[in-house]
């Protein structure tokens, strides 16, 4: 229970896409360019 509410505390409070995207593994880059695409 207290690892997910530290999980919980970690997260940003706001989540910006292209800050996701950028920091994303290239594998999962390439995939949701593929599903954009």
């Amino acid at each position: 229970m207290t690892l997910s509410l530290n999980l919980v505390a970690a997260a940003p409070a706001r989540l910006d896409p292209l800050e996701l995207f950028l920091q994303a593994d290239i594998v999962v880059q390439a995939v949701m360019v593929g599903l954009i695409l």
